[in-house]
């Protein structure tokens, strides 16, 4: 908006010319008003000599020149002529592009209506202010780079003589770095190639897809650390930049195994995950580099170990405040001597030089690995006994993600809890590791290491789940897993030459834990061992690709942003579907767009000028109306602070730029996949069906899947949440005073009714926070119930505002109706049965505006529904039932 005072006070120094034909009074004191000195002249012949005279009396030219249209254009042009900055306001009474024409060749861009006003002139003076600014910043800019460039070149010649020297040793070893690079790209290039063809485009069965796929993970991550150590002058000179993105630490370890599991194998070695309960699945890090890390030292440890076994053991630091977790590498190896020790981490450096000759490698990679933690904030030491074994520790604090703040692996069943479980081992840590992670779920479990001691045990015991590792003589002893009740059967086998057998004789192999495993794979076995759907339970992402987004059907998305490549960008991934991609070039036209346009969707570039993304939205937010339009933040910061700002400001969720087209078919199916599927399973005469259609685009409710899981019942499941609002609306100020009273059972007992009830309907925001709350008390954590519940209030409230838009209610805790209430219901009964429709919609419109008696909440739904679907008798017959006559 136009800052009136800030341009009179910049016009106020300003000088004025204004070449009129004939005197203009109003014009004359509006210029007055403004500028500092004013002259007129109406005298043609004189007109460019009082001009010229100006600077030769001040010593400079006359700042504004106010021309009349009938002054004519050759005034104009002499003007300048004589100097080509002066700035020029042309007044008119009526201008058109073909009457202007002249002046517009001659570099007149400012104009005016005539007579002379105020707002128009504010505009001009601020449009040259703002020309004048960048004039002299342009002018500061050239100044300062004449300068920057003077100071360059004296530096450049200081310096030509030791770049001289420099060249050519930096040319050979630039020779010898392109040449390796080349080598090495080359056959990496092809198997990444050929792999990639290999799973895109042939059918594979489920092992050759597995084994194709590990071959491409391993190729992309070995290429990217060929390029790190190729580049190894970054690291030295500071340059190299850590990611820090969202990642799974399952997937990192899973990784890890490829990479490591075989080279363990070859040597007979057993490798062990140990992964602590406490520790989360999802942070925010830089996986390619946390993986580099554990690689290096893992491979370190298969190399210097002849027998026995390596552990890798993940856990959180019991003494930080942060999430520090700490990676664990021991190894029953050759071990350290102390003054081996204390050259480990030099460059270049191994302990002795027989080992070097007896194990090869260079000694580069514990310094990488050691720069590489000291990068990532962390801190990383070794603790040795000689011919024992060695033990490195690795700690990096990172952040979690918000939607895994602990380790949640949830059975589906609470029978799935009770099942017995035996393990045959010979491998001590591998079965404690393995215990530790079926105790986590509380299943009984029993370890013996051979398959005669599971013989014995069997006598007397029975087991609904047996996990046998593949080296136990099993083929021999098969008949004890073939007595009733016969045990499900997990066959644990080494990574890399998987077992393709599908039973031991007549004892069925029900499915297979692949070593090393982890949290994950254990979950994932028992679930596939009783048939549950493991994407439902474990709700894993589907992976979108663009072909996907036709299905998405016909929507409308807003994409605000200013960088051109970014749009077309956009614009190329969403051709060819059914997908309307609307462009605005900053947050203040998003904004206006919103108000007057419909969307399905906001992509909202954060950074933007004129108004930035998180400003738009704040902006948009201001209007109950668009609570319902998903707005997804486009940033390429990703760190979980500038996420949760995003979220703070009411953006739903982030993509992180550049933009991965995956990541952005499933945000794209995530908020705009049809959420009208069951909805018109609904009979279209049903009162119901309007409702139910504005309630699905509620994004706090989980209104698809629950209206399935009620038969569609779409009138039960919309009262259902109307019942909810009634008694739970106050429950923030009731949570309080447990709180206050310190009373943490009735407050658990309290918070987990509202939790299943918000489950029900389903409340997603108000069911995770009062699950929390649940949690807080149960803890009895007072600072973390006060921080928890203000989370609460506001999910309530949110929740609340929505299904009051959704369905033109408001809620209220009395117990009985006004007078102006039943006034109004009275004015609304004889509408009705006159049929008088103008009436009835003016008196209905009214009411739905009004807060209504907790107690007849429902019926009132119910009358504003019907009214609204024309069911005039239905409202007679409603409106009497609760007594108004």
């Amino acid at each position: 908006m136009l800052d009136t005072d800030a341009v009179l006070k910049y016009s106020k120094n300003l000088s004025s010319l204004y070449f009129c034909t004939d005197k203009d009074t109003k014009s004359s004191d509006v210029l007055q008003s403004f500028f500092k000195e004013v002259i007129e002249s109406s005298d043609r012949a004189n007109d460019l000599k009082i001009y010229i005279s100006y600077k030769e009396q001040y010593g400079n030219y006359v700042d504004v020149v106010i021309l009349d249209f009938f002054v004519g254009v050759e005034l104009c042009n002499y003007i300048l002529k004589i100097n080509p900055n002066q700035k020029i306001i042309l007044s008119a009474k009526e201008y058109t592009t073909d009457n202007l024409s002249g002046f517009i060749e001659a570099g007149v861009t400012n104009f005016t209506s005539k007579p002379i006003s105020a707002p128009s002139l504010s505009e001009n003076i601020y449009d040259m202010s703002r020309q004048r600014q960048q004039d002299n910043l342009l002018k500061k800019y050239v100044s300062d780079y004449k300068t920057l460039k003077k100071e360059k070149d004296l530096l450049a010649a200081e310096y030509d003589k030791k770049l001289a020297d420099m060249k050519s040793e930096l040319e050979e070893k630039g020779t010898f770095l392109a040449s390796m690079s080349h080598e090495i790209r080359t056959p990496m290039n092809a198997i990444i190639g050929f792999s990639e063809i290999m799973l895109n485009e042939h059918e594979l069965s489920s092992q050759q897809l597995d084994y194709t796929g590990k071959i491409n993970r391993s190729s992309k991550m070995l290429l990217s650390i060929i390029n790190d150590i190729l580049d190894y002058s970054k690291i030295e000179a500071g340059k190299l930049k850590l990611e820090n993105i969202e990642f799974d630490i399952n997937m990192v370890l899973d990784h890890v195994a490829d990479m490591i599991g075989l080279k363990a194998q070859e040597k007979g070695l057993d490798l062990v995950f140990d992964i602590d309960y406490n520790v989360g699945s999802h942070f925010f890090g830089d996986p390619l580099r946390i993986s580099q890390v554990l690689i290096n030292l893992l491979s370190n440890a298969v190399k210097f170990t002849d027998k026995g076994s390596i552990t890798l053991k993940v856990s959180k630091n019991d003494d930080a405040k942060k999430n520090t977790i700490e990676f664990k590498v021991s190894d029953t190896g050759i071990g350290l001597k102390e003054e081996q020790m204390k050259r480990l981490f030099q460059h270049y450096s191994q302990a002795e030089e027989s080992i070097s000759r007896k194990y090869g490698g260079t000694g580069l990679g514990l310094m990488i690995t050691k720069q590489l933690v000291e990068l990532m904030n962390g801190r990383i030491w070794v603790k040795s006994e000689y011919t024992k074994g060695t033990t490195f520790y690795v700690r990096i604090t990172l952040d979690v993600c918000e939607h895994d703040q602990r380790r949640t692996y949830h059975l589906p069943s609470k029978e799935l809890m009770k099942k017995r479980v035996l393990i045959i081992d010979s491998r001590v840590k591998s079965a404690i590791s393995l215990s530790h992670m079926l105790e986590y779920y509380h299943m009984p479990v029993q370890y013996v290491n051979s398959i005669e001691e599971a013989k014995v045990l069997l006598l007397d015991s029975t087991f609904d789940i047996v996990f046998i590792d593949e080296k136990s003589n099993i083929e021999s002893n098969v008949e004890i897993f073939t007595k009733e009740p016969t045990p499900k059967i997990v066959l644990v086998q080494e990574r890399i030459y998987q077992s393709h057998m599908n039973n031991f004789g007549s004892a069925k192999i029900d499915t297979y834990l692949t070593k090393p495993f982890n949290q994950q794979m254990v979950f994932n076995a028992i679930l596939r061992l009783y048939n549950y759907d493991n994407e439902t339970v474990l709700e894993q992402k589907k992976s979108y690709k663009k072909d996907d987004l036709k299905a998405l059907g016909k929507k409308r998305i807003l994409l605000a942003e200013d960088n051109k490549i970014n749009q077309r960008v956009m614009q190329g991934v969403l051709a060819k579907t059914e997908l309307e991609l609307v462009l605005a070039n900053d947050g203040q036209e998003a904004v206006e767009m919103i108000k007057t346009e419909r969307f399905d969707m906001v992509l909202m570039d954060v950074q933007m000028p004129v108004m930035d993304g998180h400003e738009a939205t704040r902006e948009i937010r201001k209007n109950s109306e668009y609570d319902s339009i998903p707005i997804i933040a486009m940033t390429a910061e990703v760190m979980p602070e500038e996420i949760q700002k995003a979220k703070d400001n009411g953006m739903q969720d982030h993509l992180p730029k550049p933009i991965d087209i995956s990541s952005l078919c499933n945000i794209m199916f995530k908020y705009l996949d049809n959420k009208k599927e069951t909805i018109d399973e609904i009979d279209s005469n049903s009162d119901c069906h309007t409702e139910a259609y504005r309630l699905c685009e509620v994004p706090e409710l989980n209104y698809k899947s629950t209206l399935r899981r009620m038969g569609n019942d779409a009138c039960m499941y919309n009262s259902l949440i109307v019942d909810f609002i009634m008694q739970y609306k106050d429950s923030a100020q009731k949570i309080a005073l447990y709180i206050k009273d310190n009373n943490f059972s009735l407050g658990a007992q309290y918070t987990h009714d509202i939790r299943v009830a918000a489950s029900n309907i389903g409340a997603k925001t108000i069911f995770k926070e009062s699950k929390a709350l649940e949690y807080a008390f149960i803890r009895k954590e007072l600072s973390l119930l006060q921080k928890q519940l203000q989370k609460y209030n506001k999910a309530m409230e949110k929740f609340i505002n929505l299904i009051e838009n959704a369905t033109d209610m408001k809620y209220s805790q009395d117990d009985m109706f006004s007078g102006e209430i039943i006034n109004d219901l009275s004015k609304l009964l004889k509408a009705v049965k006159r049929k008088h429709i103008v009436e009835i919609i003016s008196i209905t419109e009214e009411l739905r505006h009004k807060k209504w008696p907790k107690a007849y909440n429902r019926n009132i739904y119910q009358i504003i529904r019907s009214t609204k679907q024309y069911h005039f008798e239905k409202v007679v017959t409603q409106l009497q039932a609760i007594g108004i006559k």
